[in-house]
């Protein structure tokens, strides 16, 4: 899934203490069998325990104990954004929770304070929730709403971007296809006055 990727790149480029994994865990769930659910989330464990400093192995424990009490309540929500924010939410705060509460068990000095467990339990799953929405699902609401002709220019744009340079510049131009071709792309794309 492309999702996994924009969940690593995330977790490794952006300094915000969130859950990105949240939504990533959102969709497997909705999409997958438990038994391939149990193992992303203790890959997806393991690699977040590479990248913090708590003890090896707690964060495949708290991936894997999160998808076997979340796992079950995909059939309560909903196929839309709100069903996809809201189920982000609740796995980020159980996700803090679990996290929180294996703190006490490996650094019994670690203060308790009620901005901390506000920002922790509130505020941090609602932004993942938003997070969740703005990477993950509106993306996909765009490219469902932009026209068939839109999303075949910006494909194409894309493209073009990427071989910039590598003797792709524009076939239609250079001759790359036949003439008949090149006239009824032409015809069917026509220039926007650019």
């Amino acid at each position: 899934m492309p999702y996994f990727f924009i969940a690593l790149l995330s977790a490794l480029l952006l300094p915000f203490p969130l859950q990105f994994f949240a939504p990533f865990f959102a969709l497997l769930y909705r999409r997958a069998s438990f038994l391939k659910s149990l193992w992303v989330a203790a890959g997806c464990g393991l690699i977040l325990d590479l990248l913090s400093s708590s003890p090896f192995g707690l964060q495949p424990l708290i991936a894997v104990g999160l998808t076997s009490i979340l796992y079950r309540y995909k059939v309560y929500v909903v196929d839309k954004a709100i069903g996809f924010i809201s189920y982000t939410v609740v796995i980020a705060f159980t996700w803090t929770l679990l996290a929180r509460l294996s703190l006490f068990f490996y650094d019994p000095s670690f203060p308790l304070t009620f901005k901390g467990v506000a920002t922790d339990l509130l505020i941090f799953p609602l932004i993942d929730g938003i997070y969740g929405y703005l990477l993950f699902s509106f993306p996909l609401v765009v490219w469902h709403l932009a026209k068939p002709k839109l999303r075949f220019r910006i494909a194409l744009g894309l493209v073009r971007k990427i071989f910039k340079g590598k003797d792709f510049d524009d076939p239609i131009a250079e001759g790359a296809i036949g003439k008949e071709k090149s006239a009824a792309i032409k015809d069917f794309f026509p220039k926007t006055g650019r």
